[in-house]
């Protein structure tokens, strides 16, 4: 995800407020969308339907509301992300639902943009998300997760965007510039660096071969993902210490713990 703009589809209110308290809790508050995605999208919606953000189809919203809607929110530039929620109810089907996404986000030709889905429900919405995980899509049982999961793509994408700009060329890094760097840090009363005091460490301190920052970044965003999807069980948990090899030789995770919430 590699902007801030996360943008909700859902057939209630009530599926839409875990979402957007789980992106407000974990940096990626939802904004109102722009006026003019909001007009086409009242296009595929009831009177009565907010267009604002989230996206609130009502319950009544079937198949072509969430096909045209999945279209309309992909193919503007100001959405970065999409997540689609649906509370299973008696009016709709939810595996007619479930079939339009996919087709809707394929037929928008929309790519780079993540898209997320939660259904909720019973033994139908159940077999909707089996369907879903079969074919690829990323799909959650709960409206916070499908946040919770965009909340760690924008991570993913900050750190990579970050790395790419602040890192200098190969080679190009003293031991003289790298001890400036750790002794600013300890200076400071720190004795973990920032990602940007990092970067330079990585880049190939002592004129070494610079380190494998693609797995780095890999181990990252695993844990990541792990607290996202542990997170009622997780209190905290650190690897350390972790020894990058050159790139593309990977790295080694010398000691980890995790600590459980009691309960």
């Amino acid at each position: 995800m590699t902007g801030p703009h996360l943008c909700v589809l859902t057939n209630g209110g009530g599926v839409g407020v875990p979402a957007t308290d789980a992106a407000e809790r974990l940096g990626i508050p939802l904004e109102f969308a722009p006026g003019d995605l909001q007009a086409e999208l009242r296009q595929a919606m009831p009177e009565f339907a907010s267009a604002k953000n989230p996206v609130d189809l009502s319950g009544m919203a079937g198949p072509k509301m969430y096909d045209k809607t999945v279209r309309a929110a992909l193919a503007h530039p100001w959405v970065h992300g999409l997540a689609v929620l649906y509370c299973e109810n008696s009016l709709t089907t939810p595996m007619e639902i479930a079939r339009s996404i996919p087709e809707a986000i394929q037929d928008s030709g929309v790519h780079g943009k993540p898209v997320t889905v939660a259904f909720i429900g019973g033994e139908r919405s159940t077999e909707c998300l089996k369907w879903f995980m079969a074919g690829g899509i990323p799909t959650f049982e709960t409206p916070d997760k499908a946040a919770n999961a965009m909340a760690a793509l924008r991570e993913y994408a900050r750190i990579c965007s970050m790395i790419t700009e602040t890192l200098p060329e190969p080679g190009g890094r003293s031991p003289e510039q790298a001890r400036e760097v750790i002794a600013v840090a300890r200076a400071k009363g720190r004795s973990v660096l920032t990602e940007v005091e990092g970067a330079p460490i990585l880049a190939g301190a002592r004129q070494e071969a610079p380190r494998d920052r693609d797995a780095l970044v890999q181990l990252i965003m695993a844990y990541l993902q792990m607290i996202v999807d542990l997170e009622d069980d997780i209190a905290e948990s650190d690897a350390n210490p972790v020894f990058v090899y050159e790139k593309g030789k990977g790295l080694k995770v010398v000691d980890a713990r995790v600590i459980l919430k009691k309960k």
